[in-house]
């Protein structure tokens, strides 16, 4: 899967722009993709996982395994699941990674602050 952006009214004057490689993301397979609640977008792709700074992608250091899954807690923190595991992070930093026997397929929080994995 590829990454566009398109035409919106913040910017008519783009039509569509291609991402990939080349403006910065670790892979031109785009495997997730959310939108955080610091205002940031993010590209998991085969290769890692990147965020956009308003031009081109940035990748986020020490995560270089298939994206499978994203999700944003109440507490601000970033939870990136793999074929593997699954990393934490704050903001742009991994706080710690987590091995699993199987792909994270899925992450979502409940209403107790409890992070599940699927």
């Amino acid at each position: 899967m590829k990454v566009y952006s398109i035409k919106t009214k913040k910017t008519p004057q783009k039509i569509r722009t291609l991402y990939n490689v080349g403006k910065g993301l670790p892979s031109d397979n785009i495997t997730r993709i959310a939108y955080g609640k610091n205002g940031v977008l993010f590209a998991g792709t085969e290769n890692g996982l990147a965020y956009y700074n308003g031009t081109d992608f940035t990748v986020i250091e020490g995560i270089t395994e298939k994206i499978t899954a994203l999700y944003f807690s109440s507490d601000r923190l970033f939870y990136v699941g793999t074929t593997d595991s699954v990393y934490i992070l704050n903001d742009f930093a991994v706080l710690s990674k987590q091995n699993f026997p199987d792909a994270v397929v899925d992450i979502v929080g409940d209403a107790n602050g409890d992070i599940w994995l699927a």
